[in-house]
């Protein structure tokens, strides 16, 4: 791309070898792919800002050895590599490569090394996704003069330019406040139906339906304390308190029945409405509750206002 054929060497050289690519790398620099993808027939194009957007490198090494190679792969990063190539290599798809087809060479290549195994060398190509194993492929060692007629080369203290700075880390999100566990302790007794609770007078009252139907009162901290209230609810009660009252509402048999708490003693329980199979009930302004119903025979949900005499 534009490192080759915007370099002095221009478009008439038929490529460069590696160490006059790492000349030209530490002297000019190079630009992203990104900015200047590969493209037949090559051309040079004009990159706005050229300058904050250059790679450049201190210094590059020759690296004659097996060791020296596997020790810069492993502890540093990818090597540049030179083949030989036949027409075999263009056919390549996967597997370790050996040149078995052809005699003459096609001309020499350089690719990018990124690793090793037993076998051979990792390479990565600059052919595109589409040749070989998306763009890699693996070559055994001493094939093509890859370890063996070429060194390879490495290059260190890599800087980058302005604008390829890479973005600051950005700091983990910290996690969320929880809400708090609720602590649960038993006040006893078996319930039917889903409990009311009320704070009247600096004390927790809880109403529930016990097992006989009736409505039962707990305002003590006290485990099993339970009053019986009457009433053979056949659904769960609601209750507001007003005032220095407490009126409690369930229904009962299709009834809407209420009982109400002065201070001081309930009135026990009256019958308010009918055709209810659930009730549930809040302050509507300080003299009003509004009740909300459930119909026993339509299903659908009325909504009254019901007041203190």
């Amino acid at each position: 791309g534009y490192n080759h054929w915007c370099s002095d060497h221009g478009a008439t050289c038929d490529g460069w070898w590696p160490d006059s690519f790492y000349y030209w790398l530490q002297t000019n620099g190079a630009i992203l792919e990104s900015l200047m993808p590969y493209s037949l027939p090559p051309h040079c194009n004009t990159i706005p800002d050229i300058a904050n957007n250059l790679v450049t490198t201190a210094s590059s090494s020759t690296l004659q050895d097996i060791t020296d190679r596997k020790a810069w792969l492993s502890n540093r990063g990818p090597c540049s590599a030179v083949l030989a190539v036949y027409n075999d290599f263009y056919g390549y798809r996967s597997g370790i490569y050996h040149h078995v087809d052809g005699q003459a060479i096609v001309g020499y290549h350089s690719v990018a090394v990124v690793g090793y195994n037993d076998s051979g060398w990792l390479c990565r190509n600059s052919w595109g996704a589409n040749w070989g194993m998306c763009g890699y492929f693996w070559i055994a060692y001493g094939e093509c003069g890859i370890d063996s007629t070429f060194p390879f080369w490495g290059c260190a203290n890599v800087k980058l330019s302005k604008n390829l700075f890479l973005p600051q880390p950005q700091p983990l999100p910290q996690p969320q406040p929880q809400p708090a566990k609720l602590n649960w302790s038993s006040f006893g007794g078996i319930c039917l139906f889903d409990p009311a609770i009320a704070f009247y007078n600096n004390q927790k009252w809880s109403f529930v339906v016990g097992t006989d139907n009736n409505c039962y009162l707990n305002n003590t901290s006290a485990m099993n304390a339970w009053t019986s209230l009457g009433g053979k609810l056949t659904g769960s009660p609601s209750v507001v308190v007003m005032g220095s009252n407490i009126v409690l509402f369930a229904p009962s048999n299709n009834n809407l029945i209420v009982n109400l708490f002065n201070g001081t003693s309930w009135s026990g329980w009256s019958n308010l409405d009918t055709d209810v199979i659930g009730v549930s009930v809040t302050l509507q302004d300080a003299k009003t509750i509004l009740v909300s119903k459930i119909s026993a025979y339509t299903k659908q949900n009325l909504v009254s206002s019901y007041s203190l005499n």
